[in-house]
């Protein structure tokens, strides 16, 4: 676990996004990558910190949360040439109904 300074100040998804880096989240399970900007971050998980990220994401190939794990992705030029980038397109919510039966 990293140690965080009394006063340090917090680098948040908004502040990578200013600096041009992108989020890269691996699955140590099955060893698949995906790379986010901080933007489209934003708009599913808010303004949070790089190691609360992993917590909002589930693999989609083997379904567990315990094995991500979230990381900054700096590359310049044109390190960005062969970097696949996932881009959100929209959000959907689903709206599930609880019901209880009782008498009267």
């Amino acid at each position: 676990m990293r140690r965080i300074r009394v006063g340090a100040p917090r680098y948040g998804l908004s502040d990578a996004n200013t600096d041009g880096m992108l989020v890269k989240i691996k699955c140590h399970a099955c060893t698949i990558t995906h790379c986010y900007r901080p933007a489209d971050l934003i708009t599913i998980c808010g303004d949070v910190q790089l190691d609360e990220i992993a917590g909002f994401f589930r693999c989609e190939s083997c379904g567990r949360k315990a094995f991500l794990s979230a990381d900054w992705l700096t590359a310049q030029g044109g390190d960005f040439k062969g970097i696949r980038l996932r881009r959100l397109v929209g959000v959907s919510l689903v709206r599930v109904y609880d019901w209880e039966d009782g008498t009267l």
